[in-house]
């Protein structure tokens, strides 16, 4: 998953930082970078210099890449940015896209957009990069679907090599038939330590939580209350192969939580 990263950087001091913090973070030793800088074409006839200033300032992003012995290139185009993202991860073959996220944007709908695993690293309303590294604590969201669960989970083993980590397992129980609590929250819990036994060779430390009750609220509480420094989420991919399915339940966990998240497409 890591073998060729694609960061979108806005050019602004938290985004360089912000690739610095991934490159200390999440590149291994066969990591490459694509560095993509999108410029808006609302700058109409302006838009040739501020691709030309962007160029310089990604070239010196760059720079500071390759002295950590890092092999990094960078690019600048005219656009949308999460269409020319999709285009330039699929010329590049880039295994993982990441960008930071702040205050008030939709990024459930950037989400979507693009049909590989992402990072999404949250800066919060004070624009500040976390302080744990992102696999201190790591929490996956699953849905139990056998399928998915072992596409998601050989990709987080991948992401996750070499790293010390803990991890957490989580999965809510709709509870629309109260009568039927306990047989659903028995049945889940056994695929859940099903799921657990699947991945002791590579995380044989792993804890599980299962909840119940309405799913987005129960998530959103459960996530809160774990405090992951990672928080680990598989999404559908649509008959549109470039495309991601991002349910009510999911939209609601990637908008409101604030710690960085991996997406990774099931």
């Amino acid at each position: 998953m890591l073998r060729k990263v694609l960061y979108c950087t806005d050019l602004s001091e938290l985004s360089e930082q912000g690739l610095l913090w991934l490159a200390e973070h999440m590149s291994w030793k066969e990591t490459e970078f694509v560095l993509l800088h999108v410029v808006d074409t609302v700058a109409g006839v302006e838009t040739p210099n501020y691709v030309s200033e962007a160029e310089d300032r990604l070239a010196e992003a760059s720079r500071s890449l390759r002295e950590r012995g890092i092999p990094v290139r960078h690019i600048v185009e005219a656009g949308d940015e999460a269409e020319v993202a999709r285009r330039i991860a699929g010329e590049h073959g880039c295994t993982l896209v990441s960008y930071l996220v702040e205050p008030g944007q939709d990024k459930a709908g950037f989400v979507r957009k693009l049909a590989l695993p992402q990072l999404l690293i949250d800066v919060g309303e004070e624009r500040k990069l976390p302080v744990s590294p992102p696999q201190h604590h790591v929490v996956v969201a699953t849905d139990l679907d056998p399928e998915r669960t072992e596409t998601m989970f050989a990709a987080l083993e991948n992401a996750l090599a070499g790293t010390a980590y803990s991890l957490t397992l989580v999965h809510a129980v709709p509870l629309e038939d109260p009568s039927r609590a306990e047989e659903l929250i028995t049945t889940a819990d056994e695929a859940l330590q099903t799921v657990k036994e699947s991945i002791s060779s590579w995380a044989p430390e792993a804890a599980t939580r299962i909840e119940s009750g309405e799913l987005e609220e129960t998530l959103k509480q459960t996530i809160e209350e774990l405090d992951p420094s990672l928080l680990v989420l598989g999404l559908s991919l649509h008959s549109e192969l470039w495309q991601l399915f991002v349910g009510t339940t999911a939209e609601v966990v990637i908008n409101e939580s604030r710690c960085p998240m991996l997406i990774i497409p099931v």
